[in-house]
């Protein structure tokens, strides 16, 4: 006997770092778990030709499916119009774009035991096709899925809140984001799934960091890097004030950004404006590369404003690698009470002397607790849907 479950998505393919990276690891473990019979399902928005001509954008390729890490992902191709993007987003008029179209989705997940719903339209299906079909699903909330998406119009809002009650479990990455959760509505139905960590990521030996180092030319003195989008959220625009402080103390340092977004080219001016030097600007790293990236870092900072548990924390830790951050989020679920602090005034002062002390006493990265690990993580879910499933048979 193979448990039948579809996991339900939506991701841009031409960004699948974030977010997506995490759903993908998730699929490729479900994927090899015995007893699962899984089909992945990605709800793939386009434009149509008046958005294209706005926008000056190219029309997609509307393929049947994609081949991700070998495994296939349907398309469900949904068309929306400029009015659907004035009246959902602008005006806020509508609580889901092209809601009717979604709805009709709902048919194609009849035949399945439960649904695995990771984004805010494949949530939407989930719950129709319950509502049609009687059909179990959980949602994954991962972020700003919950931390932003809800409080964008008071019909988004209440749809999470919808989502949230009908979903016959809910699983949060980390236990600040269940509480966040908490002020839409509550319930019994939630508990926390963290994500695990990638065998790629481990510490590499001096030797192997070292030709790493002179390959990346980071071979003198200290690195401290950033990986991200380089977006508001992620509140970029504050390193440089971080990284000269430091520059000021450290005679040899080198500063490595990863990562692409729209504050890009405002953040490299303004790294020369604080006159802040030795920056690479590496920007969209291959996910094999990212390895190898991180275990040429001394330090790792991410002064987000909102975060679910950003997978790039557990990452850097288990190359060795001590992460800072903002105190928001599952991120002190990750690097520790000591390693975090408030967004206010005294921010950039108190990070960096907590940077400064870490390289200077060589402070060794956090051990990270067993919880992170994607095999507990799988089997947890595994089990779930098994006794969800199980119940509804019952009845």
């Amino acid at each position: 006997y193979c448990m039948k479950i579809a996991l339900i998505s939506t991701s841009n393919l031409e960004n699948i770092n974030g977010y997506f990276n995490n759903v993908r690891t998730r699929v490729r473990h479900l994927n090899n778990y015995e007893g699962v019979e899984l089909d992945v399902y990605l709800v793939r928005l386009k434009h149509d030709w008046l958005l294209r001509l706005l926008l000056r954008r190219k029309k997609q390729k509307e393929s049947d499916y994609e081949l991700i890490d070998g495994i296939r992902y349907n398309n469900l191709w949904i068309q929306y119009t400029l009015i659907d993007v004035i009246l959902t987003y602008i005006l806020g008029l509508r609580k889901i774009i092209c809601r009717r179209k979604l709805e009709k989705l709902a048919n194609q997940f009849s035949k399945f035991e439960i649904l695995l719903a990771h984004s805010f339209e494949g949530k939407y299906i989930a719950y129709c096709t319950k509502q049609k079909y009687g059909i179990p699903f959980i949602c994954g909330w991962h972020g700003s899925d919950l931390n932003i998406t809800p409080f964008r119009s008071k019909k988004i809002y209440l749809l999470h809140k919808l989502l949230i009650h009908h979903a016959d479990f809910n699983l949060f990455v980390s236990k600040k984001l269940l509480e966040k959760s908490n002020e839409i509505i509550g319930g019994t139905n939630k508990g926390v799934s963290y994500s695990g960590i990638s065998p790629e990521f481990f510490r590499m030996s001096p030797t192997t960091i070292s030709q790493l180092k002179n390959k990346f030319h980071l071979s003198k003195g200290f690195t401290v890097g950033f990986v991200g989008c380089l977006r508001e959220i992620k509140n970029v625009l504050v390193l440089p004030a971080i990284f000269k402080k430091l520059q000021d103390r450290i005679e040899n340092i080198n500063f490595v950004i990863v990562g692409e977004g729209e504050l890009r080219d405002k953040l490299i001016n303004k790294m020369r404006d604080t006159a802040v030097n030795n920056v690479s600007f590496l920007g969209k790293v291959d996910p094999s590369n990212m390895p190898k990236i991180m275990n040429c870092l001394d330090i790792l900072v991410l002064p987000s404003l909102n975060e679910g548990l950003p997978l790039v924390t557990i990452e850097a830790i288990a190359c060795g690698v001590p992460v800072v951050g903002s105190d928001v989020g599952g991120i002190p679920e990750a690097i520790g009470k000591k390693n975090v602090f408030p967004l206010n005034t005294e921010f950039v002062d108190k990070i960096s002397d907590r940077i400064f002390t870490i390289l200077l006493d060589n402070e060794p990265a956090p051990i990270l607790p067993n919880y992170f690990s994607w095999v507990k993580t799988i089997d947890n879910l595994v089990q779930m849907c098994k006794e969800i499933v199980k119940t509804g048979n019952k009845e």
